[in-house]
């Protein structure tokens, strides 16, 4: 990584700890955010629920997680992935999701140094780890995050601390839009189904406001090889119909990281 060279080993390891803590975060997002947006039933009243409040629970029996059962990695390996409470195993999502958070922590310090537009880099990577899971598990790609990711590009764009020049942002917001909503029209009108969802269409929108027009054929390239890999694996295995649906928004996601931290 180009710049974590010139940092001291203090702060590799405190760049380290804060992607680990936020993506303990980012956990909680993947998880409450449907629940909130309605689109998983619970036993939790939506309307009391949010992103902070109330404090961690079981998932399994509802038990309140206390601070020592949620250290970011050490928690999982320390309960050897099952949770105190009710011994029902923990899922090594968790684990994986706040690594993915130490990662995206170093590689966007490594590309922009400690700086705003480090930060910024960092809150659009941790933005689409929580769509690239959601996507994955609900189909869904909510406005809430993309749009957010859409609206701060523009914005960072602007004020000069975006990863591409204003002109380009704005271009790649149009650019991306336009184009996933031509291709999902088309496709619609030669099969009668729908191949992509608005999501997918606002998400390309919100990579090309930080990525700029020039580089959303390669997200595009990338995206379309890794589900239709996934695609073509998953079939060929009888664990998914042809007709069946697959999020799109999963390898977006990948390709837009690809090119915004590489």
């Amino acid at each position: 990584m180009h710049y974590l060279q010139f940092f001291s080993t203090t702060q590799v390891i405190s760049i380290a700890l804060l992607g680990l803590v936020l993506g303990s975060f980012i956990n909680v997002v993947i998880c409450r955010l449907p629940i909130m947006l309605g689109i998983v039933e619970t036993h939790q009243h939506p309307d009391r629920l949010n992103l902070v409040w109330p404090p961690s629970q079981c998932m399994a029996c509802g038990q309140r997680i206390r601070w020592w059962e949620n250290v970011p990695l050490l928690s999982f390996w320390y309960l050897r992935g099952r949770s105190v409470c009710c011994q029902s195993p923990i899922s090594w999502r968790y684990p994986a999701v706040e690594l993915s958070g130490c990662l995206l922590a170093l590689f966007a310090f490594s590309v922009s140094g400690i700086s705003v537009q480090g930060l910024l880099l960092l809150a659009v990577s941790l933005g689409l780890l929580a769509l690239f899971w959601i996507d994955l598990d609900h189909c869904l790609l909510p406005d809430v995050l993309t749009l957010s990711i859409l609206g701060l590009g523009i914005l960072a764009s602007f004020l000069g601390y975006g990863q591409a020049i204003f002109s380009d942002a704005v271009c790649g917001a149009f650019v991306g839009c336009g184009s996933l909503w031509g291709i999902r029209d088309i496709f619609q009108k030669l099969t009668g189904k729908e191949g992509l969802g608005f999501g997918d269409v606002k998400l390309l929108g919100a990579i090309g406001a930080w990525a700029g027009w020039q580089h959303l054929p390669d997200v595009i390239l990338i995206a379309s090889l890794l589900t239709l890999t996934v695609a073509v694996a998953q079939i060929s295995r009888g664990r998914m119909q042809r007709d069946a649906q697959i999020p799109f928004g999963p390898g977006l996601v990948i390709g837009a990281l690809f090119v915004l931290l590489t």
